[in-house]
């Protein structure tokens, strides 16, 4: 993860040298492999997000990536160090949340278990964590959408 306030300049050029690229402009298919992602947002990181390595130059309006970064462990490029996973009650609330989400996320008590358990997230972290979280969980964009608007 590698917001674009700093000159990343070089250690990006490092990792993209003769790996392939993508960004929300690009559609070439991508062999398999080591993928350099621009901005490529949500919709990206649903189509890309479980490559690996993946290396993700994220914009400011990347308000979701915080969570999914932490949940997949990302590394910060400039630092080369892991950022922290959620700690507990975070954590344990964000399994109940993936739980709940793929069981019935659009029943009444699947809406009902999201709401209690989003109400509990939305006293120790912001909702857009908890997106990126899912996000990294495999929740499809149709369910981070739903997530967004309960």
């Amino acid at each position: 993860m590698a917001p674009l306030a700093r000159d990343h300049s070089d250690p990006l050029e490092a990792f993209a040298s003769g790996r392939p690229s993508t960004s929300v402009k690009t559609a070439a298919p991508l062999g398999p492999g080591p993928l350099l992602a621009y901005c490529i947002g949500l919709e990206g990181l649903v189509k890309f997000g479980h490559r690996r390595p993946l290396v993700y130059v994220a914009w400011p309006n990347d308000d979701w990536l915080d969570g999914w970064a932490a949940a997949v462990g990302a590394v910060d490029i400039m630092t080369r160090q892991p950022l922290a996973g959620p700690q507990k009650p975070v954590s344990e609330l964000l399994k109940d949340l993936d739980f709940a989400g793929n069981n019935g996320r659009f029943d009444a008590w699947g809406k009902r278990d999201v709401r209690r358990i989003l109400q509990e997230l939305d006293q120790l972290v912001d909702r857009n964590y908890a997106v990126g979280a899912m996000l990294a969980a495999g929740h499809s964009k149709k369910s981070l959408d739903g997530l967004r608007k309960l």
